[in-house]
């Protein structure tokens, strides 16, 4: 009859001679803020916040970028006339979207553009964090004149 009692289990834990961690390599708490393993999901969520923030900046600004492109494109049309008269001609022949024309290829590249450069700023301010987790202007410097060099 088996007992109930975890006492009476002979199961033996083993565990490293004292001073040897379990992991290769020394461990993570002695290591520079800039070596410490990163979170696998940190590089996804830069990589979403920059494309979000890129795609929210297009659109956001794509109606003055419309209107920009238009008196360039037709000097002799737009080129004379207003800003009043540019945003009311553009609703009155293309309605209020048409601000929005040829938005799509825009986003096409401004989203992973966008993400990957918070990535990598990110990943570049961890770099020159200290042990205190600030950045100090010294290991800024001296990266950069390492990398200058």
């Amino acid at each position: 009859m088996a007992s109930e009692n975890n006492s009476n289990n002979n199961t033996t834990h083993i565990s490293p001679p004292a001073g040897i961690p379990l992991t290769k390599g020394p461990p993570t708490s002695q290591l520079p803020s800039w070596a410490q393993p990163a979170k696998k999901k940190e590089g996804v969520k830069s990589v979403l916040a920059g494309g979000l923030s890129g795609a929210v900046e297009i659109m956001i600004m794509m109606p003055t970028e419309f209107i920009k492109t238009q008196v360039q494109l037709y000097p002799q049309t737009y080129g004379k006339q207003s800003l009043g008269w540019c945003i009311r001609e553009t609703i009155k022949t293309r309605g209020i979207t048409g601000f929005w024309t040829g938005v799509k290829p825009l986003l096409l590249f401004a989203i992973p553009k966008n993400g990957v450069r918070f990535l990598v700023v990110n990943k570049i301010r961890d770099f020159l964090k200290d042990e205190q987790g600030e950045i100090r202007l010294g290991k800024m410097l001296q990266w950069c004149s390492w990398w200058c060099s």
